[in-house]
């Protein structure tokens, strides 16, 4: 049985992507090989989950791997087809032209896999959140550091185009997995230049210097090496979106153009021992390979997206132009990162206009405090209590006349068991309740 990725409802796109039965692109097969990273490197997580003022790192492939089997390599970039690639002899392959030219991915906060593996926190539909910084970890290969250009050598400064999209600028879309016969979805941008690789329009778009202050090893024998590299963005505003309309999804793309001048055949990387009279440099990243069963994304947008080589030169590919979403691959590609989102109201919620409270961490362990917050325009009578679910109260949190204005408690529940709990809020003539989970 295949296994699909946890389900909320997306109305907007289900009744435009499949009212038809049938799409036009179909799957396709990678080129070329791909490799092993060698190490690991510690990524960067919580910063600051347990206030209100909520920040955090979103790690779309955590929440894949909760639903398939996805495993590590590197990949590649270079602007150009006509370098070539020398792969290793024991692998059995010939030499190829190098087939990947940009690749991106876009982010959907709605996943709820991203709540499971992370700290408990949904982005739900109700809040906007901002963004102010994209992570992957990076593998740039620097053969050549100086090049005479007639006056002399000059130091060689390559460039890393990324940009940053709101979901204005991405296309949502649909096809048939032929190995599932199952509908999934994607997204990606929406009018890409195949000859400036970058999108027409984006919210933010940044062109990097690199250096050798930027460059990673060159290989061994068991692979690459990689750094971290962090792509700042200007406090984009994702919107909320009440009526499920998209405006969550956002996403980047990640191009990469050299300054040394290549000509055709000129080789890229050899992996058979051999050292090129001529050598060029090349950006790389982080993707996982889902190798086993079909990871079918019938619902949410979190999929990575490639340039390959023919679309780079203006064709198609099975009914793919300008880029190709990594779920359409016969081995689904996923490329590594994360976005830092942030967010001043998660977890507030208005009771009526006279009343906000909020209640964070959630879920919570009992070797943590409970932080309830919640402001009164006026003064009112305000019950809030924690029950069990056989409807026992097990904690008084307030009860009886409050003053006008922001009241914070800090409520100890180191003894009560793990487990789920609701609290009630009553203030005037208003009330809500809500889950909240306590762990060990």
């Amino acid at each position: 049985m295949n296994k699909k990725l946890q389900r909320i409802l997306l109305v907007f796109v289900m009744g435009a992507f499949f009212a038809n039965g049938a799409f036009a692109q179909g799957m396709v097969k990678a080129k070329g090989e791909v490799y092993p990273l060698a190490g690991e490197l510690t990524a960067p997580r919580d910063n600051n989950v347990n206030k209100q003022d909520y920040s955090n790192w979103k790690y779309p492939i955590d929440a894949l791997q909760l639903v398939g089997t996805l495993n590590r390599y590197v990949s590649f970039l270079f602007e150009d087809s006509t370098v070539v690639w020398v792969p290793d002899p024991s692998s059995g392959g010939t030499d190829y032209f190098y087939p990947w030219h940009s690749v991106g991915a876009t982010f959907d906060p709605t996943d709820v896999n991203l709540e499971v593996v992370d700290d408990g926190i949904r982005l739900d539909r109700w809040h906007s959140y901002t963004i102010d910084s994209v992570y992957m970890p990076y593998i740039y290969v620097r053969y050549t550091d100086s090049i005479d250009l007639g006056a002399g050598n000059v130091e060689v400064v390559d460039t890393l185009i990324f940009q940053f999209f709101n979901y204005n600028q991405l296309d949502f879309g649909g096809f048939t997995n032929s190995q599932t016969n199952q509908s999934e979805v994607y997204a990606k941008p929406a009018s890409w230049n195949t000859t400036k690789l970058a999108n027409n329009s984006s919210v933010y778009e940044v062109k990097i210097p690199l250096t050798s202050l930027d460059s990673t090893a060159p290989p061994t024998s068991t692979g690459w090496l990689s750094k971290l590299r962090y792509f700042p963005v200007p406090d984009v505003v994702i919107p909320q979106d009440a009526n499920l309309q998209g405006r969550r999804v956002c996403g980047f793309s990640i191009t990469f153009k050299t300054m040394l001048p290549f000509e055709y055949g000129d080789t890229m990387e050899a992996r058979d021992g051999s050292v090129p009279a001529k050598r060029l440099n090349y950006f790389g990243h982080t993707m996982y390979l889902n190798e086993g069963t079909p990871l079918v994304q019938d619902e949410y947008y979190n999929n990575s997206w490639w340039v390959p080589s023919e679309i780079r030169y203006g064709e198609s590919l099975n009914g793919w132009t300008n880029n190709i979403p990594g779920n359409a691959y016969f081995q689904n590609r996923y490329l590594y990162y994360a976005i830092h989102v942030k967010d001043a109201t998660i977890g507030v919620e208005e009771l009526n206009n006279d009343v906000a409270f909020a209640v964070y961490p959630n879920p919570v362990s009992r070797t943590q405090v409970l932080k309830l917050d919640y402001a009164l325009r006026s003064a009112q009578d305000v019950e809030i209590v924690l029950y069990d679910l056989m409807g026992n109260a097990v904690k008084t949190v307030a009860s009886g006349y409050q003053t006008a204005g922001e009241h914070l408690v800090d409520l100890d529940v180191s003894d009560l068991p793990a487990g789920v709990y609701v609290y009630s809020v009553r203030a005037g003539n208003a009330s809500t309740s809500k889950k909240i989970t306590i762990t060990e």
